[in-house]
Order: structure tokens, then sequence, then C-alpha cells
């Protein structure tokens, strides 16, 4: 059905600007960064535990923030493939059939392509 198709393409593409506008590579590089100087601090032999109780609370909560941020892209990416399924039973299931994956994936890839050449 060319229906699902188009629909599919709206997805990836929306999809796509979601992922590029709310900045996740920045948002994983900082869960990254801060799980890092956690580790450290808390290996450390020269830093004392009056301050490691002081700071890996703080790190703990930064980096619970950016994953919460983290958590809710992802599920606002799957509630934009959900939500036409509601007005077209077959798209779910073409969606999560192989032919939907491996289609969604190029539609992606050749959309980010082109937006970077584009922007």
């Amino acid at each position: 059905m060319m229906l699902n198709h188009i629909l599919l393409i709206i997805c990836c593409i929306v999809s796509v600007e979601l992922f590029v506008r709310s900045n996740i590579k920045f948002i994983f590089s900082s869960l990254v960064a801060l799980f890092e100087k956690a580790l450290k601090v808390i290996k450390s032999d020269n830093i004392s535990d009056c301050w490691k109780e002081k700071t890996i609370p703080i790190y703990a909560i930064s980096m619970f923030k950016y994953s919460i941020k983290s958590f809710f892209i992802l599920i606002l990416i799957l509630i934009i493939f959900f939500l036409p399924s509601f007005l077209f039973d077959s798209f779910l299931d073409f969606s999560m059939s192989i032919y939907g994956i491996i289609e969604s994936i190029i539609f992606c890839v050749v959309y980010f392509r082109l937006r970077k050449i584009v922007f």
C-alpha cells in the first residue's frame, strides 16, 4: 500500500528532525562526561570521603536529568511511529516488518544526508 510508504517517510523525517533539534549528541556526550567524572572521583584515593559524599549526589542528579531527557526523546520518536497506526491499521505491521525497518533506515539516512547538504 503506497500510503504506508508515504506515512513512513513522514514519520522518518519528523523523527530525524526531532533527533537533530533536540541536540541528542550533546545530551549523550554530557552523560558520558558526567559518568567519567563520577567514576574518577570514586576511584581517587586523594579525594576525601566527605568530598565524595558531596559531589557524587550532584553528579547523579545531573546524570538522571540527562537520562530523563534522552528517554523522553526516544519515547517521542516511538509515539511518532505509533500515531499513524491509530488511523491506518496496516501501518504498524508494515513499519515493524523487516521491509519497513530497512526502508525507514534508508529514508532516515538519505534525509539526514540531504539535510546536511541543504542546511
